[in-house]
């Protein structure tokens, strides 16, 4: 072969060697699509407090600068079960603890995929699987939002009705307790026996007191959420300054601690609920007036008394008030005048510790339409007539009486 020959063939190879690079070149971008910057990504969990054998979904959602293409790679712990619930085909897959989701011929600048977690249906309460991942494009970007789930735990939560108390008074304490799963249930409280605990609210028999412990007991419960309650009552010759201890715990799959409330300090100030700006009313028979008054305790601690309402000493209406030292509310009753005849009353508010009297005037129906004598004028039968065609004013009997008076001539009574 001649040397011309010879550079003729090199020459033809090269240029081969040139078509062939340029066309795996094209391939190659069409193949894939152009890379953008990941401008965001967020990992957004249904619930991050789960149960065991719970089965919740992640979802990850990703913005570009422009359309393009996109791989998202999200790492979680390997007891975790995880399946893909909806990406982007079949490159995407679940290998060791990471779950990745491939389009490299995206076009889109925003993309959202989603996978279904499950949690081994022996976890401990309290354990906690973390997550991290990254999107990428042209650049590769942390994934933030909602990074772990946590397996519920039992939750014990004690309140007192009052953290201090006077000697001799008696106070409400109430545990919520609220479990991972439905199912049975122990609650054990220790209060100082002196309190002299007793039930109100439990679960049944199985319910008990002992040497100052109050257990509840509900082995086949089938709820998630209970509440028991129990009194303690201070003392009567407690001192001031002295200091009741609780501590309990809830117990399901195990024993969690209660929290909360768990000192009761005795104080022997005691509460002073005083009544004030109660004025004196006039009304008309047969109706009713709202009567507003304020109640403040002025005592050094904080108590609950009922206050009363009471017409000649007759009481018609209590309410039950709660407050700290110092604090005060307003509190309405409705002052009924049925059964009293037109006259003056003394009318009052009353607490444990202290009162308040105003007078109460109880007006005949048909005062304003008669005379000195009683004798219904005839402005007053106007007057009347017009009270009775409005709302709220005189009723058909009372009417009926005007008239019949008015037209007899006789006095009204």
């Amino acid at each position: 072969m001649t040397s011309n020959t010879t550079t003729r063939m090199r020459g033809v190879f090269l240029a081969a060697l040139m078509v062939v690079s340029v066309f795996a070149g094209s391939i190659a971008f069409a193949g894939s699509a152009a890379a953008q910057d990941v401008t965001d990504a967020t990992r957004s969990i249904d619930s991050t407090q789960v149960q065991p054998g719970e089965t919740v979904q992640v979802t990850v959602d990703v913005t570009l600068s422009e359309g393009g293409s996109i791989q998202i790679a999200d790492n979680f712990n390997e007891e975790l079960d995880v399946t893909i619930a909806d990406g982007f085909g079949g490159l995407d897959n679940v290998n060791n603890g990471t779950v990745t989701f491939n389009n490299p011929t995206g076009t889109s600048s925003s993309y959202s995929v989603t996978y279904n977690v499950t949690v081994p249906s022996n976890a401990t309460p309290g354990t906690s699987y973390a997550f991290d991942g990254t999107a990428q494009s042209n650049n590769q970007t942390a994934i933030t939002g909602d990074s772990q789930i946590t397996v519920a735990e039992v939750e014990g939560t004690r309140t007192l009705e009052h953290t201090t108390a006077y000697p001799g008074q008696t106070i409400a304490v109430s545990i919520d307790a609220d479990l991972p799963q439905a199912g049975g249930i122990q609650i054990v409280d220790n209060a100082d026996p002196a309190l002299n605990a007793t039930i109100i609210d439990g679960f049944g028999s199985l319910d008990n007191v002992q040497n100052g412990t109050v257990t509840f007991n509900n082995p086949v419960g089938t709820s998630s959420s209970y509440t028991a309650t129990y009194e303690v009552t201070v003392p009567s010759n407690a001192t001031n300054g002295t200091v009741y201890n609780f501590d309990g715990y809830v117990q399901a799959d195990a024993d969690t601690a209660i929290t909360g409330d768990s000192r009761l300090t005795v104080e022997t100030a005691l509460p002073n609920f005083t009544v004030s700006n109660l004025d004196d009313i006039s009304v008309t028979d047969g109706s009713s007036i709202d009567v507003p008054v304020t109640v403040t305790n002025a005592g050094g601690l904080a108590g609950n008394q009922t206050v009363e309402l009471r017409v000649n000493g007759t009481v018609q209406a209590t309410r039950t008030v709660d407050l700290d030292p110092g604090d005060w509310t307003n509190v309405t009753f409705t002052v009924d005048t049925d059964g009293l005849d037109p006259g003056t009353y003394t009318y009052g508010v009353y607490t444990e510790d202290a009162n308040r009297t105003a007078t109460l005037t109880v007006e005949a129906y048909y005062t304003d339409y008669v005379n000195d004598q009683n004798m219904v004028t005839d402005a007053g039968l106007n007057d009347a007539i017009s009270s009775y065609l409005s709302s709220g004013g005189l009723d058909s009997a009372q009417f009926n009486a005007v008239i019949s008076a008015y037209l007899t001539e006789e006095p009204i009574a």
